[in-house]
């Protein structure tokens, strides 16, 4: 393999088409859902965090004056020791206090007690503002022209018009989130639609750049091993990439509905049921079996991160390459929209239970996190992108990149 396959790999992001309009776009969407959030919090009976008048909210943890953080913060939380980096202890929620696992006492059902903590917490943490009534024809307008400027297909406008009306009902599963994106059981349509937009679509061009450099630096052919495929949009994008070129793929999912709709889309492509959560090799992954890893926006799921990449390391190949899309926040408009699809099925476990990530009140590691969790997993973390002062960066998504030393 060459050297460093990821040399460039964020000049050609900086160049993204679009990226400008980004920022812009995203604040958008974050505004509305906050307000969206507020009325909801307002409704719930809970305390009301102090206003933009009153004397400064209080730090929980150093008495000292807290101003409030951007949007897309995460929520304070005690500092814990983890040899992983990724915490675990339940934060202060600005309203009272609380144990990790407990169900917040405004009405909630039991699977979306951890997301409706963060949706606490998306509140208390900023001075209060009266959220006043919702205006669906002026948001919607503004939430239509935002997802259009983001590259989303209107499809995913609509999903969030849908959720901000009725989020109460959605926490207490009065309303299902599963029909409200996928209709009448579209699940790869619905899923193909929130990964089809602007930033996810160059991130997977950068990854389909790395891998097809990697095949051309060899003479046998590169395997490359996908896991959670989910809806194509990464598999496609290195396919392409990929085209003529030496190289044996499989396409990997926990979901029947995603490896057939692989196999559809592409004959003769390898597809295997692969769940993340369990060791890879009783699963058919032999040790050192994969020359790459690919997994577009899939390990957040994971119940213990550390665990799973330290699968993915015994997975690779001594020198090889995973490569990996993941978000780094989880900001109001996304609390709102694609983080309800994140709370488990009754009897299931969710994303982080295991890790502290879910009962520290954050599913997406930040940037710095991801680096840690990729040491302590035994890989050597490479270039991350794209540059966090650049456009493209404030959707706090990123292509990772970690070796298996040889």
């Amino acid at each position: 393999m060459t050297a460093d396959p990821t040399h460039d790999l964020a000049e050609p992001l900086a160049a993204t088409p679009g990226a400008d309009r980004v920022p812009a776009a995203l604040a958008t969407l974050d505004e509305i859902a906050l307000r969206a959030l507020r009325r909801w919090y307002a409704g719930t009976g809970a305390p009301l965090p102090p206003t933009t008048d009153a004397p400064p909210r209080r730090d929980p943890l150093s008495g000292h004056p807290a101003s409030a953080p951007p949007l897309d913060a995460p929520p304070r939380h005690e500092a814990t020791s983890r040899p992983d980096g990724l915490g675990g202890a339940a934060p202060y929620d600005g309203a009272g206090s609380r144990s990790s696992g407990s169900v917040p006492p405004i009405g909630v059902v039991p699977r979306h007690a951890a997301l409706a903590w963060r949706w606490v917490d998306a509140v208390t943490a900023r001075p209060w503002e009266a959220p006043g009534p919702a205006d669906p024809d002026a948001d919607g307008a503004r939430i239509d022209r935002a997802y259009a400027d983001l590259g989303f297909p209107p499809r995913m406008a609509r999903f969030h018009r849908d959720t901000l009306a009725v989020l109460p009902g959605l926490i207490r599963d009065e309303v299902s989130v599963q029909r409200l994106l996928f209709g009448e059981g579209d699940v790869l349509g619905g899923l193909a639609a929130y990964q089809d937009n602007l930033v996810t679509r160059a991130l997977n061009a950068a990854c389909a750049r790395v891998v097809a450099r990697l095949a051309r630096s060899r003479t046998a052919p590169l395997r490359v091993l996908e896991l959670g495929g989910g809806a194509g949009l990464s598999t496609d994008a290195v396919l392409a990439a990929l085209d003529g070129l030496a190289v044996n793929y499989r396409f990997t999912d926990v979901s029947p509905v995603f490896t057939r709709a692989a196999s559809t889309r592409h004959p003769g492509l390898t597809c295997d049921l692969i769940d993340i959560d369990h060791d890879l090799e009783p699963q058919g992954v032999a040790a050192g079996g994969a020359d790459v890893v690919l997994a577009g926006n899939v390990l957040h799921n994971a119940a213990d991160l550390g665990r799973t990449l330290e699968r993915i390391h015994r997975a690779l190949a001594p020198g090889g390459t995973l490569l990996f899309t993941e978000a780094t926040s989880e900001p109001p408009a996304v609390l709102t929209s694609m983080s309800l699809l994140l709370s488990p099925a009754p009897g299931r476990t969710g994303p982080g239970a295991h890790d502290g990530r879910a009962a520290e009140g954050r599913i997406f590691p930040d940037r710095d996190a991801w680096i840690r969790a990729l040491t302590t997993a035994g890989l050597t973390p490479g270039p991350v992108a794209p540059d966090p002062d650049t456009p493209l960066a404030a959707a706090g998504q990123y292509v990772f990149t970690a070796t298996r030393r040889p």
